[in-house]
């Protein structure tokens, strides 16, 4: 088994910042928690599988599902998880603009009540 001080994240190759970083309870991959699509905020309690050895063990466990149908699965998780994160950062700007538009509104008003 690997330890945190040898590895270095599948994803960017880094060896640094290994405190951020999972194992793979599986295959002993390295993961920085940031690297991971979507970011994990903490490490993980427990056992955790990276990607790859997740959809082994769901083919595993669904003989029925075809070799490449778990990662699609996961792909396609993803894309809904990034779609909601995109949708929720357009509203939260959409709100914002609408802020800022009031403020200018009511600013406005202000310097036209000043002339008067």
């Amino acid at each position: 088994a690997a330890t945190w001080d040898e590895c270095e994240c599948q994803l960017c190759g880094s060896t640094e910042d290994d405190e951020m970083m999972v194992l793979c309870d599986q295959c002993d991959g390295g993961y920085h928690i940031d690297c991971l699509k979507p970011a994990l905020l903490h490490i993980p309690d427990g056992e955790w599988l990276c990607a790859d050895c997740s959809a082994r063990e769901s083919t595993a466990e669904c003989p029925s599902m075809g070799e490449g149908e778990p990662r699609f699965l996961a792909e396609q998780a993803t894309d809904i998880v990034t779609a909601a994160q995109d949708d929720a950062i357009a509203r939260s700007a959409k709100e914002n603009a609408g802020e800022i538009s009031i403020a200018r509104k009511e600013e406005e008003c202000v310097k036209a009540s000043k002339r008067w």
